[in-house]
């Protein structure tokens, strides 16, 4: 029995191997995708580090402290340093925060921590108190004004720290300032890395009490209780 030759049943084969074409060629994109996947997964995200300052130095103990008790007051920071992320000056106006690199706690408390470990052991008072419940006329206030790796010029990268003390003699109904200075170190880098910055932040937060502790040791409290102004 011969089946005629209908233009349907001719045209079947060439339907049948384009849909096979593209089914071909859908597997190929789906299994490209896969192994680009693959390949992304293959690659460990990057890590974040978390650094904290460090002292190098160790203070001498001065011989004839202050017959006071010193408090520890509050330290603030300035933006763009009051984050955890080391801050980088690329340029005159530019600051980048580092993502991947941070200090374990926030700058204030850190330098806080770091000025009480400092002083107690200078001992520019007889005592040095971090804790804000114990009693003591006068108390040491700062703010970070600097923090950074300055990285503008790469040749010559520096670690970068400024603080503003106050001292305080608190003396109700006003307290009288009888210390107000801004001091501030730079120290240069070996590189640009984020490493080298702590550790330059370290050697610079070092410079800075000492300064600290000398000038604390050198006050005259009572006649600069005597001669300056109340605070309002």
């Amino acid at each position: 029995m011969t089946i005629p030759m209908t233009e349907q049943h001719l045209s079947l084969p060439h339907t049948t191997w384009r849909v096979g074409a593209r089914t071909r060629q859908v597997a190929a994109v789906l299994v490209g995708l896969v192994l680009l996947a693959g390949c992304g997964l293959t690659q460990p995200p990057p890590v974040k580090e978390s650094f904290m300052l460090a002292s190098r130095a160790a203070p001498t103990a001065s011989p004839r402290p202050h017959a006071a008790t010193l408090r520890i007051g509050s330290f603030g920071v300035v933006a763009p340093f009051e984050g955890r992320g080391i801050v980088f000056r690329t340029t005159e106006v530019n600051y980048q925060s580092d993502f991947y690199n941070e200090f374990f706690v926030a700058p204030g408390a850190m330098v806080r921590e770091r000025v009480g470990a400092y002083l107690t052991a200078a001992r520019p008072f007889r005592s040095i108190a971090l804790d804000p419940r114990v009693a003591g006329r006068y108390q040491l206030r700062g703010v970070v004004t600097q923090m950074l790796g300055d990285v503008r010029h790469k040749a010559a990268p520096a670690a970068v720290l400024a603080i503003h003390f106050y001292l305080v003699a608190t003396d109700p109904p006003a307290d009288r300032l009888v210390y107000d200075r801004l001091v501030e170190q730079r120290v240069a880098l070996p590189d640009t890395s984020a490493r080298a910055v702590v550790d330059g932040l370290g050697a610079a937060l070092d410079q800075v009490l000492a300064t600290l502790a000398d000038d604390l040791g050198r006050l005259d409290l009572a006649a600069l209780e005597a001669s300056a102004p109340r605070m309002r």
